[in-house]
């Protein structure tokens, strides 16, 4: 239920005495249950991780295994923005079904040639860039709602006067982006920027593997 409260109304909207009221109980014989809203953000991101399951057995490869749990994670974090609030990279919630994503991280991870702090610093900016791109979508969910304008409505009303500047300025590149559709910048260009991300990062780890490796 506190789940389906966040996804209309945002997390802000949760509260023990809220879902007292949606649930018609009073807030005191929730308590009973739920110490408290840390508890019950906890148990918001078990449920949501818990409703999108990893397969077992896990895929054979590092590579496919670490496509398929950021994979799992971005679907999760467009279907609920506000969850980027509650996964906070270096302070993560102690919910088990979360965790298994880093434990098949560091897993994959080691099967390549890193020692163990830089192993844990690449799961560490692998899982950042994925949460710091849900973060960017959770914002651009709360502008369109605050401003009442999507994406491209809101780039048509400052057009002239970013196009003023860009070219004033001489900001050669930056000005070249008037040619490119404002979706590029919005939520729907987010789901093609992850992918590239993913896959750049990616093609790094296995570019520094071929690298390392010894020559026969």
């Amino acid at each position: 239920m506190a789940v389906h409260v966040a996804d209309r109304e945002g997390l802000e909207a949760v509260s023990i005495r809220k879902l007292a009221g949606v649930l018609k109980v009073s807030p005191m014989s929730l308590y009973r249950h739920v110490a408290g809203r840390d508890e019950l953000e906890t148990l918001m991101v078990r449920a949501i991780f818990k409703s999108s399951p990893l397969p077992d057995p896990m895929p054979g490869g590092w590579r496919e295994r670490l496509e398929t749990v950021y994979r799992r994670q971005w679907r999760l974090y467009r279907a609920h923005p506000w969850l980027a609030e509650l996964t906070l990279v270096t302070r993560p919630p102690l919910a088990p079904e979360a965790m298994l994503h880093t434990e098949w991280t560091l897993e994959a991870l080691a099967e390549l040639q890193l020692d163990a702090p830089t192993r844990v610093r690449t799961a560490l900016a692998l899982a950042a860039l994925v949460h710091g791109l849900a973060l960017g979508a959770l914002h651009e969910v709360r502008a369109e709602q605050q401003s009442r304008l999507r994406n491209d409505e809101w780039w048509a009303t400052i057009d002239a006067e970013a196009s003023e500047m860009l070219h004033g300025a001489n900001f050669r590149r930056l000005a070249e982006l008037d040619t490119l559709s404002a979706e590029t910048f919005g939520l729907t260009g987010l789901d093609e920027t992850f992918e590239l991300a993913l896959g750049h990062y990616l093609d790094g780890l296995e570019a520094r593997q071929q690298y390392r490796r010894p020559r026969p």
